[in-house]
């Protein structure tokens, strides 16, 4: 029940940031900022978790590609 809860926190929240920014900021700026607040969110779970990033250039040109497809 209590994970039910977060994660209708989590999504009201989302909806109402969503509703409110919209009047105040344009749609790349929104967009940019959703990317790098779920980036930084990614890098805290795995920094917790003991997980490393990729050091070879190798595997970041293939999340280059993959991100720029995607």
């Amino acid at each position: 029940m209590r994970r039910i809860l977060i994660l209708a926190v989590i999504w009201g929240w989302s909806f109402f940031f969503i509703k409110v920014s919209v009047k105040g900021m344009t749609p790349p700026t929104m967009a940019c900022l959703r990317c790098g607040l779920g980036a930084v969110a990614l890098l805290v779970l795995c920094r917790s978790k003991g997980w490393r990033l990729p050091r070879d250039r190798e595997t970041w040109q293939h999340f280059s590609v993959m991100g720029l497809m995607y």
